[in-house]
């Protein structure tokens, strides 16, 4: 293999990628860039807490997931991470919302953070709902 050659599977310059693989590829990264100093700075000094180890798993799937779509064409992983985000959302919001509903006073933070996780839940079920349909979209698939 030529040095300039990209390996098997690889999208390379000259390979150009479907629509739908780079608007979800493009949607992924930039929720990354939002997501992974935002979630780490509100978590923080709690870290090691089980609130903020499952974020860090979604984290490392939608990464993997996006790196692995680029590399091969294959959706699968991403739209698992993107289940995976939406369902942390899910839990997210609607335990505050139950708490606020209830006055329970379990969540002791800012009236913003609510909506908030609600806005990045309908990011996520979107998201998810897009990469299932990519996923399972007819036809064969770049490096089948």
């Amino acid at each position: 293999m030529d040095a300039q050659e990209p390996a098997a599977g690889v999208a390379g310059p000259s390979e150009v990628r479907p629509p739908a693989e780079r608007r979800l590829l493009a949607i992924t990264w930039a929720c990354l860039a939002i997501y992974v100093p935002a979630e780490t700075l509100y978590s923080y000094p709690y870290l090691a807490s089980p609130g903020y180890l499952v974020d860090l798993i979604g984290m490392v799937l939608l990464f993997t997931g996006a790196r692995h779509l680029g590399r091969t064409g294959n959706p699968a992983p991403l739209a698992a991470a993107w289940g995976w985000s939406a369902c942390l959302a899910w839990r997210s919001y609607f335990a505050r919302w139950h708490s606020r509903r209830q006055d329970l006073g379990v969540y002791d933070e800012p009236a913003w953070v609510e909506p908030l996780v609600g806005v990045a839940l309908l990011i996520a079920l979107t998201v998810f709902a897009l990469s299932l349909a990519l996923a399972y979209r007819p036809g064969p698939r770049r490096g089948d």
